[in-house]
């Protein structure tokens, strides 16, 4: 009859490079708009939004970014 009751254990090291991260941060009052746009000005804030919304960039990322979340509802 052997009986062990002692767990297995093992070690396991590695070397790997250090990764540089720095931390940033925004006053999210402010909303990060662009530099000469007045956040407290509706109709300039309304007329960017306008110009980014039709920027292509932005309408491939709203679609990336729809595909991801259906992903995660499901």
């Amino acid at each position: 009859m052997d009986l062990d009751n002692i767990a297995t254990l093992s070690e396991h090291f590695v070397n790997t490079e250090r990764v540089q991260t720095a931390e940033k941060g925004m006053n999210h009052r402010e909303g990060g708009w662009a530099i000469g746009i007045d956040k407290d000005e509706i109709i300039e804030t309304s007329r960017w939004r306008k110009k980014i919304e039709r920027d292509i960039p932005f309408t491939i990322s709203v679609k990336e970014l729809s595909t991801t979340v259906e992903k995660c509802i499901e």
